[in-house]
């Protein structure tokens, strides 16, 4: 088997059958298996998946387990020489599976590699990022991303490549796991993802651990997905910010030096405190939105300190 695909769904049913679509409708030369591993979706995917796709191999979580830990189930199943991620809202364009093999295939220490990820209307998707720092935290919390979205100093993590890096392929520190092919003996090497990881980091993770252990990262625009981004986070969007925040921290704890993980935490707790009560207004109004929005920034909170 030259390629597993694994897609990982909750809840967007409409968007897997089109990305499910994408592979089955066209000719590969590449020989596949698709995996698809749902997390308790109630939107009739499930359903959907066993009546139109009956050669996919389905795994039907009872509760939702995270991205991390959902990958890693069809990784164990699979047997492809390499491993495609894929996002439910992603569909594949013409050659992108083939071209992800033979990428693979012709870079032997390349450990990951992302393709070109595309918004529906064609344009270039962020897709490459620096590996996490204090400063790019810094950035990300306080917001300067939105007033700066173009700026590479006050939005590094957007920033990483230029409009014309992305038609290059070029060593980088990581990928999305929207598109995202590994090859199956990096794994072996550095293990599955990391499952404390509930959502978000993930790969940012997986990639920093293949870096570390000699594997190089790419990026290359031979492979290409249109992505019709954050669909499938879009269920999880008050608690965003909880799944972001703390799987950040945790990311520090992980690879980072205790005055990084004081600095970080430090400068979240009152970012944290300050969004509560912005969000108290709306919580005593009655909004069910606030309330789980409260909840989740006392989460942040919690993770913080403890």
């Amino acid at each position: 088997m030259d390629i597993s695909i694994i897609i990982v769904n909750y809840n967007t049913r409409d968007f897997i059958e089109k990305c499910l679509l994408s592979i089955y409708s066209r000719r590969h030369k590449a020989s596949f298996e698709v995996f698809v591993v749902d997390n308790a979706s109630n939107d009739g995917s499930v359903e959907m998946v066993r009546d139109k796709f009956p050669s996919v191999n389905l795994t039907a979580n009872p509760q939702n387990t995270g991205f991390g830990a959902a990958n890693n189930i069809a990784m164990k199943k699979s047997s492809g020489e390499y491993i495609l991620l894929l996002n439910s809202d992603a569909e594949l364009t013409d050659y992108a599976l083939d071209n992800c093999v033979d990428f693979m295939r012709n870079h032997p220490a390349c450990g990951i590699m992302g393709g070109k990820l595309l918004y529906p209307d064609g344009t270039t998707q962020v897709s490459v990022c620096p590996f996490p720092s204090l400063y790019i935290a810094f950035t990300q919390h306080l917001l300067l991303v939105r007033l700066f979205p173009n700026s590479r100093i006050f939005a590094p993590h957007r920033n990483a490549l230029s409009k014309s890096d992305y038609e290059k392929e070029q060593k980088v520190d990581w990928v999305s796991g929207a598109f995202m092919a590994v090859n199956r003996k990096c794994l072996e090497q550095t293990g599955l993802f990391d499952e404390k990881f509930f959502l978000y980091y993930e790969e940012t993770d997986l990639c920093l651990r293949c870096h570390n252990a000699g594997w190089e990262i790419w990026y290359s625009p031979s492979a290409a997905a249109i992505h019709y981004a954050n669909k499938t986070t879009v269920k999880f969007k008050p608690k965003v910010f909880e799944y972001s925040s703390t799987s950040l921290v945790y990311y520090f704890l992980k690879h980072k030096p205790l005055f990084s993980i004081i600095a970080l935490k430090a400068m979240l707790f009152p970012l944290v405190c300050v969004r509560l009560l912005l969000n108290l207004p709306a919580r005593l109004a009655g909004s069910d939105d606030a309330k789980t929005r409260a909840v989740s920034y006392n989460n942040v909170l919690k993770y913080i300190m403890r």
